[in-house]
C-alpha cells in the first residue's frame, strides 16, 4: 500500500531472481527482560572473517558480470551486517559501476530492505525540474534465500559517491560546517514534504519477510504501514479474542491498525494501550512494566492531548498530509557527503533505511544536535543519549556551533522551531519512541522514569508560572505597584 492548560503530574502509580545496502542498524540495542528474548535464526557462516568470503563474492560477480573485470573489497561490519565494495570494470579497464553487498546477519530481514528501500525509491524522487537532498541507495539486486553463489541472502545496491560524514565532520572548516547545516535543513524539508493519511512503521510484514517462503519477486507490494505498539516479541502472542470485548483501552478493531486521516491525539495514546493490552494478555502478564511505565506515560500524553497540543497538529494540516515521512535512524554515520569543485559540502544520499516511519510532523523536527553539540557529533547510537528534556540541554557547545545552529534553525522557520524545542512536543517524541518498542531493557526503564520525573518538573514550573501570573494580574487590578 502506498502509503495546554496547566498539566498535572502523573499519578504514583524468499527470495527473487537474483535481479544486486549498505550497513544497517537493525533495531535499536537492548538488554531484554528474559520473558521477551528474540530469538533469530542465524546463519553460521556470517560470522566467518572477510577472507571468507572473497571467493564467494567473485563467483558471484563472475555470474551476474561474466566479461568483466572486479575488485572487491571489504568495507565494514555493520550492526548487522558485513558490507563489501565491488568495483565491476571492462575488459579495457574502463569502469563500469560501483556497487555495495550487504550480508545480512538476520537472513530474514532482506525482504524488508528491498521493499522499503524500493518503496520509499518511488516516494522520494524529486518531480520534473526538482532537485532533493533526500537520496537513497537504489537497489539493484538481490536474493533472500541461500540459492546463490554466496550460499547466504544478500543485496546489492549502487554505491553513492561520497564520503561518511561521520567520519569527516572534524575535518570539515567552520564554513563547509555551516554549508553542511544548510544542507541538513534542505533534508529536513525534503522529509517533511513526503507525506501520508497513515502513520506508523514502513515495512513488509514478517509473514512474508522469511527467506524459506517463495514471494513476489516485488517485496514492495507487499509493504504496509504498520500502526505504533504493533511489533511483538518472545511471548507476546497476538491476540484475537478477548472475553472483554471492549478491550477496556481500543476497539478490536484498532489493535493492529490505524485509519487513515485520524487525528494526531488519537494516534499518540494508542501505541501505549496496544502495549497494555499485549503486556496483559501475554502468557506471562507483565503487570511492572503497565503499572510503573506504560500507564504513567499514557497518563502524561493524555495530559498533552487535553491540552490541545496534539490539536495545534491537526489544525495546520488536512487529513491526507497529516503525517510525513521519517527516518529515525538519520545520524551523521548514516549521511553521506561529497564535494563541489568550491570545496563546498553537498549531501549525496541517506544510508540504512530499516527504521523509516510515516510520523506526525513534531517526530521530523528532532533537532540534529550532532551539528552543534562535539559530544554526539561521531555516535553511532545516539539513541544511548536521548534527546534532552530541557532546553537548556540543547544549546550550543562553543560560539561557532552556535553560528551553525543559528543557521539551521533560520532555515527551518518558527514553526519547527515550535515543534522541535517546546517541551510538549519533546516529551511526546521521547514516549512515542518508546511505544514503539516491544522489549525494554534498562535504558528504556532508566528512560522512562527520566521522562517521569522530568514530567512533574515541567508541571511544577508551570504551576508557578501560573501562579505568578495570576499574582501579577491581581495587583494590576487593584493598582498596586510592586516597587516600595
Amino acid at each position: 500500500m502506498d502509503i495546554p492548560a496547566i498539566a498535572t503530574k502523573t499519578p504514583s502509580t524468499p527470495g527473487s531472481p537474483s535481479s544486486i545496502l549498505y550497513p544497517s542498524p537493525g533495531s535499536r540495542p537492548t538488554t531484554p527482560r528474559s520473558e521477551s528474548v528474540i530469538r533469530y535464526e542465524t546463519g553460521d557462516d556470517y560470522y566467518q572473517p572477510p577472507p571468507f568470503w572473497f571467493p564467494r563474492i567473485q563467483a558471484l560477480c563472475k555470474t551476474l558480470w561474466p566479461n568483466a573485470r572486479h575488485n572487491i573489497a571489504f568495507l565494514a561490519v555493520g550492526t548487522y551486517n558485513k558490507v563489501f565494495g565491488l568495483s565491476v570494470l571492462h575488459e579495457d579497464g574502463a569502469a563500469c559501476g560501483e556497487y555495495v553487498l550487504k550480508l545480512p546477519e538476520l537472513e530474514d530481514t532482506v525482504t524488508n530492505t528491498v521493499g522499503v528501500l524500493r518503496y520509499l525509491e518511488r516516494r522520494t524522487s524529486p518531480a520534473e525540474g526538482e532537485s532533493r537532498a533526500l537520496r537513497l541507495p537504489e537497489v539493484v539486486g538481490w536474493d533472500g534465500t541461500k540459492d546463490n553463489d554466496l550460499g547466504y541472502p544478500y543485496i546489492m545496491t549502487k554505491r553513492i559517491p561520497g564520503m561518511n560524514l561521520g567520519k569527516e565532520w572534524e575535518a570539515l572548516a567552520q564554513s563547509q560546517r555551516m554549508a553542511v547545516a544548510t544542507q541538513i535543513a534542505r533534508l529536513y524539508m525534503d522529509f517533511e514534504s513526503i507525506s501520508s493519511a497513515v502513520t506508523g512503521i514502513i515495512n513488509v510484514p514478517p509473514t512474508h519477510n522469511t527467506a524459506e517462503k517463495s514471494i513476489s519477486p516485488k517485496p514492495d507490494e507487499l509493504l504496509e504501514i504498520s500502526a505504533f505498539g504493533t511489533t511483538f516479541a518472545g511471548d507476546q502472542a497476538r491476540h484475537t479474542d478477548f472475553e472483554d470485548e471492549e478491550n477496556g483501552l481500543l476497539p478490536l478493531d484498532r489493535l493492529y491498525a490505524d485509519p487513515p486521516g485520524l487525528p494526531v491525539g488519537e494516534m499518540m495514546l494508542a501505541p501505549l494501550k496496544r502495549r497494555i493490552s499485549q503486556a496483559l494478555h501475554q502468557e506471562t502478564p507483565d503487570l511492572n512494566i503497565v503499572e510503573y511505565h506504560y500507564k504513567p506515560l499514557l497518563y502524561i500524553l493524555g495530559q498533552l492531548n487535553e491540552g490541545d497540543i496534539f490539536a495545534s497538529v491537526d489544525d495546520g494540516n488536512d487529513e491526507d498530509t497529516r503525517f510525513c515521512l521519517w527516518n529515525l535512524d538519520l545520524t551523521p554515520s548514516n549521511i553521506m557527503i561529497d564535494y563541489a569543485t568550491n570545496h563546498e559540502p553537498y549531501i549525496t544520499g541517506i544510508l540504512d533505511w530499516e527504521a523509516a516511519i510515516f510520523g506526525p510532523r513534531f517526530m521530523t523536527a528532532e533537532p540534529p544536535r550532532w551539528l552543534w553539540t562535539n559530544e554526539v557529533a561521531t555516535k553511532s547510537w545516539p539513541e544511548y543519549d536521548p534527546e534532552p528534556l530541557h532546553k537548556r540541554l540543547m544549546d550550543a557547545d562553543s560560539r561557532d556551533d552556535d553560528a551553525i545552529k543559528g543557521v539551521f534553525e533560520q532555515a527551518m522557520g518558527p514553526e519547527w522551531l515550535s515543534n522541535a524545542y517546546d517541551p510538549e512536543f519533546v516529551f511526546a517524541r521521547q514516549i512515542l519512541k518508546l511505544s514503539m518498542l516491544s522489549v525494554w531493557g534498562q535504558a528504556e526503564v532508566d528512560e522512562s522514569e527520566d521522562i517521569q520525573l522530568a514530567w512533574d518538573g515541567f508541571c511544577d514550573e508551570r504551576q508557578t508560572e501560573a501562579e505568578q501570573e495570576t499574582l501579577e494580574e491581581t495587583l494590576a487590578d487593584l493598582n498596586i505597584s510592586r516597587e516600595p
